[in-house]
């Protein structure tokens, strides 16, 4: 996960849930030098982030074959294009109840699995 310490609340939640489908790891949004690995989904949390056009392109480079989803707590039409356009897979309205964004994160990884033909469980 890419993301400010502003909404410490929601990443210290998030961080749980996401530790059931692996071992996270948090980043700041700080384009390059991105951590060498194999990323099956980044998150980026576009709060607080400078220019998050530039942002998703640098993760997209380095790890294209991973998911990019971008989250925002108040999502608008201009940044969800600019996503896209930026390379992101998806956008989605940051949910506080964790629950929910997990669910749609693991539908996420099914989509991409069922894409590749592989199978991931959530």
């Amino acid at each position: 996960m890419v993301c400010n310490e502003y909404e410490i609340f929601w990443h210290e939640e998030m961080r749980s849930a996401l530790e059931q489908m692996g071992s996270p790891t948090y980043l700041p949004p700080e384009p390059s030098p991105w951590p060498q690995g194999e990323f099956s989904l980044v998150i980026l949390d576009q709060e607080g982030v400078e220019d998050p056009a530039e942002l998703i392109q640098s993760l997209r480079q380095a790890y294209p074959a991973a998911k990019i989803v971008a989250v925002s707590g108040l999502p608008t039409w201009k940044q969800a294009l600019t996503a896209f356009e930026s390379g992101a897979d998806d956008f989605y309205k940051k949910h506080y109840n964790v629950d929910l964004m997990l669910e749609y994160l693991q539908s996420v990884l099914r989509r991409s699995s069922h894409q590749n033909g592989q199978q991931v469980q959530a």
